[in-house]
Parts: structure tokens; sequence; C-alpha cells
């Protein structure tokens, strides 16, 4: 290969390294940690968990313990941010080791120039979690068993099973090792077969082709032997078939229809997940255009792996990157030689391609360093109860912390073994009643009290933004006489039993409130929008609590169109509905295309007993956002009603 499709290959890998370069924004890198620092502090691996009170002794398959104990010492060497370096080289990797496999491919550029266009779009999906291991370990296998099919050469296969027996102690993905296997089996047999077919129908295979798919057969059985090989054994397998039945989608799957990252294909249409359904729908469409490019010379075993990569996007969200690693082999495959072996559409194609992905790629590579450098920051903002854990980790433990489940990696990297959490996000450990009971106190505020006392529940620690899930919650806990809240700055809430004393905050004093703004803003002083954001969060915070003195006197200082939406939500409910149109219908005036707001108005006027104008506001709304599934629901509702 010349140097410089060498050096480009590289540079394109790196890109895509960097662009799953960001804060830490998601928790489970915590409880990983904080498992690979019990693992060598015991000097021992954990058989049950012994970081929740909840569950006590529950038997835990943790097939991560690789993975944890790894990530821990590179935390120990260079901390978090050694950790995002390590993430960067992983990633990178994995995207070498795909384009490596097809180097005779030289015409590949518009493939290469792809990549980083699909992982810019999906980078969310790639969190410091073993999905980075994974990612390279199905690169490795595909290139191993690329290899194998053109020479034949055994010690590929072996280098397979080597690759096999580190994923089985690093994810519970390990079971795509076999299905990879499967498709590079069934391939080379559907391909001979054709082949044979339409050269000599009557000739018999060459002994040495047979042999080799007879190599590549046996060898997913293989591979699920190798799989045994781990500290939990058997257990192994059947926690890997746990995990794939945990975001099948169905009726009664109460973890694909209630977590965002769980969520199937069909269920993020119109919703803000849109864009992943997007890209899934550009890679197939890319695809199939390969096939019609290299029409008779499609391999079986590359369309086996873009289907089980279809099938694994389909099934949950955060399984789209996956597709694009399943889709790329045959991209690279069918599309080798498209500058040369074709006419001049497809050649002009090609060109407009490659030039329209390195533009695209300029452009993400400017946005993606602009974020950096706006919020050079480890953890990401409003994502970890920074605050909560230091008040917690200063304070005698009475009693025990209910904590939100995405807050319990983080309180046990930083409070384990004085304080244990109620839950944390290692949803497969704990049985389906759990988290439906979970489920419950969330959406039903009045049960918890029962369940606080049956755990001795003394303290409570809840995220209230940016997402709202437990904003009910919450306010239920500030209205009741049983709880004060400690803490808050918006975005996550503290509270304690009213029993053991201390002062209260009060979200309805104006010292309070003014307070709580001087700190948000010496906190964010280097970062104006995420300042701007975290008063917003306030101020609905204290909208949701009933503080709406406190939500006024924030939400008047914000900037921007998400304030001056929940400032007319704060008029509303004080009784001033005029004073909240005038609001929304400016917004909506500066802001043409501001849903949002639009949708808020119409819910205003529908409220307000003006049906005919409410239903005008959404049928504008519907015309710039024709997914919008809140505003079909209520126009549904509507004609269900008879007033439509």
């Amino acid at each position: 290969m010349p140097r410089v499709y060498l050096l480009l290959q590289i540079a394109v890998a790196l890109v895509c390294g960097y662009f799953a370069v960001y804060s830490l924004t998601d928790s489970d890198i915590f409880w990983h940690l904080a498992a690979g620092r019990e693992i060598v502090g015991r000097k021992a691996l954990l058989f049950t968990d012994p970081f929740s009170y909840t569950v006590p002794g529950t038997r835990w398959i943790d097939v991560h313990w690789l993975f944890q104990v790894q990530v821990y010492c590179v935390e120990r060497i260079g901390g978090l941010r050694l950790l995002l370096v390590v993430k960067w080289g992983l990633v990178s990797a994995a995207v070498f080791i795909l384009f490596s496999a097809f180097r005779k491919n030289r015409a590949v550029l518009v493939v290469w120039l792809m990549v980083p266009v699909a992982v810019y779009l999906q980078r969310y999906l790639v969190p410091i979690r073993p999905i980075v291991a994974t990612l390279v370990f199905i690169a490795a296998d595909i290139a191993l068993l690329e290899r194998y099919c053109c020479t034949g050469k055994r010690r590929f296969l072996l280098i397979v099973g080597v690759v096999q027996l580190f994923w089985v102690n690093m994810q519970g993905l390990f079971a795509l090792g076999p299905v990879i296997a499967v498709a590079y089996g069934s391939g080379a047999w559907i391909d001979g077969y054709f082949r044979k077919r339409k050269s000599h129908p009557d000739s018999s295979t060459p002994p040495s082709e047979v042999r080799k798919h007879l190599y590549l057969s046996v060898l997913a059985p293989a591979l699920l032997l190798v799989s045994l090989i781990n500290p939990y054994g058997w257990r192994t397998l059947l926690f890997s078939v746990q995990l794939f039945l945990r975001i099948t989608p169905s009726a009664s799957n109460l973890y694909s229809k209630t977590i965002d990252e769980n969520m199937p294909l069909p269920a993020m249409i119109g919703s803000p997940s849109m864009l992943y359904v997007i890209v899934v729908a550009g890679l197939l469409l890319i695809f199939l255009l390969s096939v019609l490019y290299r029409r008779n010379g499609v391999r079986a075993r590359h369309c086996l792996l873009a289907g089980a990569g279809l099938l694994l996007a389909w099934m949950a969200q955060r399984n789209g990157i996956l597709l694009t690693l399943f889709v790329l082999p045959g991209l690279l495959w069918n599309f080798g030689g498209l500058a040369s072996q074709r006419g001049r559409v497809w050649r002009h194609a090609g060109r407009l391609s490659v030039v329209a992905a390195t533009g695209f790629t300029l452009v993400a590579l400017v946005n993606h360093s602009r974020m950096l450098f706006l919020w050079p920051h480890i953890l990401s903002p409003f994502s970890y109860p920074t605050e909560t854990a230091t008040l917690l980790h200063g304070s005698p433990a009475g009693g025990n912390l209910f904590n939100a489940d995405r807050y319990g990696g983080y309180l046990l990297w930083k409070l384990y073994p004085q304080w244990k959490v109620s839950s944390d996000t290692r949803l497969t450990m704990r049985p389906d009643a759990f988290y439906r009971e979970y489920r419950e106190l969330i959406d039903r505020p009045a049960t918890f009290d029962e369940y606080a006392v049956r755990w001795n529940i003394t303290r409570v620690a809840l995220p209230v933004a940016p997402l709202s899930l437990y904003l009910p919650l919450a306010s239920a806990l500030y209205r009741s006489p049983q709880w004060q809240l400690r803490f808050t700055d918006g975005a996550e809430v503290y509270f304690c039993r009213a029993s053991a004393g201390g002062t209260a905050v009060d979200l309805n004093r104006s010292a309070t409130v003014d307070s709580l703004l001087t700190r948000l803003r010496r906190r964010y002083a280097d970062a104006p929008t995420v300042q701007n954001e975290a008063v917003v969060w306030l101020g609905r915070w204290c909208l949701a609590a009933g503080a709406t003195g406190g939500a006024r006197r924030v939400l008047r200082r914000c900037n921007g169109s998400d304030g001056k939406i929940l400032l007319a939500a704060t008029e509303e409910q004080a009784g001033s509905s005029d004073t909240a149109e005038h609001i929304l219908r400016t917004v909506c005036r500066e802001e043409p295309r501001n849903t949002q707001a639009r949708f808020a108005l119409a819910m205003l006027l529908l409220r307000r007993g003006e049906p005919v104008e409410g239903i005008r506001e959404l049928e504008i709304l519907l015309k710039k956002d024709p997914f919008n599934r809140r505003a079909r629901n209520v126009l549904y509702k509507l004609s269900q009603n008879g007033r439509l």
C-alpha cells in the first residue's frame, strides 16, 4: 500500500476517535471504577453485590471484571482524562483495523470519509463503557476472518479464539463473536454454492475450499466453548442471553419502554432521537447502493453482517454504532475500484461523495473542537451529584440513602463503603420486580413514604434536570413535612429527614434564590451558555416545587427562549394567562421555528377554553414539524372528544 493511503487511513481513524472524546455524561463508568477498586483492594473477584442495600448478597455475574480492573488502573495513573485518551485510541484502533482488512482496495476513499460522518452523528452512543473494547473486538474478528477467507491460513482462526477469550471477560456482548463467525461460515457456503452454480454446475468443489468452509463452520461452536473460560462459567452465557432479552422490544418489556438507550428503532421516529433513525436509514441506503454497484461480486458474508447489524440497531438505540461496524466491511468490499472500474456516472458520484463527506467532516471537526473548548471540564454539567456527594461525605451515615439509578455509580465511586446505594444502572443484576417498584416510586410519589420506612431511608438524592422524570417525586418531597430540602442547584436535589434538624432551603425566599443564582454564576463563570442553562433548570425546579415567587425571580433573569417559555408557565400558574400568552407569542414571532413555544401556546389556549385558536397553533406547528408526536396526540384526543 502506498504510504499516502496508509497515512490517510490513520488520519481518518484518529478523526473518528477524536469525535468520541467529550466530557463524561454516563454514570456506568463510575460503578465500573468502584468495582475495579474493590477487586484490586480485595485481590479477589466479586461474586455478590457489595454496593447496594436493597438487594444485599445478590449473585453478580461481573462479566466486565477485566475491563473494570484495567480502567481503575488507568484512572490511578492519569485520572479520568487519561481514560478519555485511551478511549480515543481504542475507537481509532477499531476503525483502522477494519480499514486494514481491505488494504488492497485503494479506491475506497469515499468509504473512508463516510465513516467519520457516521461516527460523529453517533458519537454519544460511545460512552466510556466496555462497548469501547467491544468495538475493537468486532473489528479484530472481521479483519481476521477476512484475512482467513483470502489466505486460508488457520492461524487467523486461532487468533479469533484469543480475541474471544478477552472479550468474554470484558463485556456481555461477547456473544457477537459467534454471530460474526456464523455470518462468515454461512456466507462461505452460500458464496460457494452460487459460484459453482454459475460457472460449472457439475464440477466438484476443490478439497481445499471444502476444508476452509468446514473450519469456518466449526468456528462458532468453538468460540462458545472458549466463552466458558471465565470466572463464572456457564452462567456468563446465560447473562449474555439475559442482556439481549432486556433490550428485545415487546409490549411487556419495561426496560425498552422506559430507558432511552434501550428504545427500539420504530419508537425513535418522531422523537428527539430521530437523528439515529436517519443515520441507520442512510447506512442501509449506502449499503444497498454498494450492492447495486458491485452486482455479481457481492459477498454473502457481508450481507449477513449487515443484516445482523440492522437487527441490533432495530432492537435498541445504543446498538446503532454497531451497525456502522457491521456495514463497513460490505462497503469497503463493494466500493473497491469505484474510481476506475465503472462508468462516468459512478466516478462522478464517488467524487461528489468524497467532497461532501470531506466538507461535513471539516465542519464537524470545528464544531466538536468548539464544544470541547467551551466546556473543557472532565465531567459534563448537570450529569452527576457532585455537591450531594460532598455533603454526604461529611455527614454521619445514619439510615440509608435513596438515589436515582443514574446517580448510583458516581455515589459509589465517591462514597463507598461509607454509604451504599439503593440502585444503580446494573439493571441486569436485579429482578424485574425491583425495577417495576422503582418506576412506581417515581411515577406515584405517594408510595414513597412506605418504601422509606421499610428501608430506613433518611436521605434522598435525585436529579431534576435535564430530565424531568424525577420532578414529581422531588416536588412531593419538597412539599412533605417529613422531608427537608438541604441542597439544590436546579439540577440535583438533596433531602434529609425533617426529624434530623438543620436548616431547610426555602425556594420562595428571595435571599435564598439570590444566593443560589450567585453560586451558579460563580460555578459556570467560564461558560455563559451553560450558566444560562443552569438558571433555566433552577427556574423549572422552583416552578415544579410550587415556589412561584422563586421561579419568577429566577426566570426573569434568563436569556433565551427556554427561560421565556418557563416564565410563561410560571405566569399562567400565578393566574396571569394574558401575560403568559404575550410572552409565548413574542417567542413565536422572534423564533418562528420554535415548536416548543408554539406547542406551549396551543396548550395555553386550549386550557383557557379557546379550542379554535389552540387547534390553529397546533396545525401551524405540524407544518413546521410533521413528526411532532405531542401535537399529533393532542389533535387525536381532541378528535376523539368531538372537538375537531
